[in-house]
């Protein structure tokens, strides 16, 4: 029985976050990084710098200019560009069964009306990695940069959604 507990107790101190998740995300964060910038470069002149102090990632905004800035002061169109980014270095080198499809989820209503541009840019590089993608807005500009669109419509209080081309 006590052979059972500290072989117990070994495993869920070997899963802890301060264990083997820690050690794989350290042997991989140099990879993460250059993943993250490369995907970043087409749509900010900014990088991310990511380390490890003690069990904690820690990230930082690296501007042309070599200043370096915390994330908390990021617009929202680039905290979005950042995410969107982020997700698709984790869809790119996890182990997990892969999908054909990416869905944002009215994270362009961060994006002010002079950055909506980029949206197209956007919906350029998904669909080099995605065969559908999706992108739920309340944004009516948006129309102007997907293939096609599907409308939400609400009548007596029941929402159905009509699909189109």
């Amino acid at each position: 029985m006590t052979d059972e507990l500290d072989l117990s107790a070994r495993v869920v101190k070997t899963l802890h976050r301060d264990g083997l998740p820690s050690f794989l995300l350290r042997r991989q964060l140099t990879v993460l990084t250059t993943d993250w910038n490369d995907i970043l470069r087409s749509f900010l002149d900014k990088r991310v710098s990511l380390s490890m102090q003690q069990d904690d990632v820690v990230w930082s905004i690296l501007h042309p200019d070599g200043t370096v800035q915390h994330p908390a002061f990021l617009g929202g169109m680039e905290t979005f560009l950042m995410d969107v980014a982020l997700k698709l270095v984790f869809h790119q080198r996890s182990c997990v069964p892969k999908t054909s499809f990416f869905v944002i989820d009215e994270g362009v209503s961060q994006m002010d009306k002079t950055h909506l541009s980029d949206l197209s840019r956007l919906t350029d590089f998904l669909r080099t990695h995605f065969a559908t993608s999706w992108i739920v807005t309340h944004v009516e500009r948006v129309r102007d940069f997907v293939d096609g669109e599907h409308r939400v419509v609400r009548d007596g209080g029941v929402s159905t959604l009509l699909l189109h081309a």
